[in-house]
């Protein structure tokens, strides 16, 4: 079954956030304002990162605002970039096979054990069950 991509959307959260795998800052959420007015300044509550003046054809300055929303964007989830999210995938994928194999997880028994057990198979390949089932019972 296929996971949903609702994770790797862009997130915005209320709190500053690194990215999971290059600790890059998320981004701070920025909205402009646009003055319908000559000479009209944004008034908000937001804090200002920018005022640009911008002058139309008739010679009037519009003033354009680009606001700090108090929020932060996380792009692609938890990371900045598609290639973060890649390379932090990758690892962390590599990071369980190799536990996986040296964990022992599924190799309950010890490599003693394992060496009698083959030997026993061996035997049982070479002389066939039933001789086998003799040789025990003696």
């Amino acid at each position: 079954m296929m996971r949903t991509d609702t994770q790797s959307e862009e997130k915005e959260l209320n709190h500053l956030v690194r990215c999971y795998n290059c600790q890059r800052e998320a981004k701070k959420q920025v909205k402009t304002f646009y003055a319908t007015r000559p000479g009209e300044k944004y008034r908000g509550n937001l804090e200002v990162k920018k005022e640009t003046p911008r002058q139309n054809n008739y010679g009037h300055i519009y003033w354009v605002t680009e606001c700090f929303t108090g929020k932060y964007v996380m792009k692609f989830g938890n990371f900045c970039s598609v290639k973060c999210g890649l390379i932090w995938a990758n690892n962390e994928i590599e990071r369980r096979r190799m536990n996986k194999n040296t964990n022992g997880s599924g190799n309950a028994i010890k490599q003693e054990d394992k060496d009698q057990l083959m030997k026993l198979r061996n035997q049982i390949a070479m002389n066939g069950r039933a001789r086998y089932a003799k040789q025990e019972k003696v």
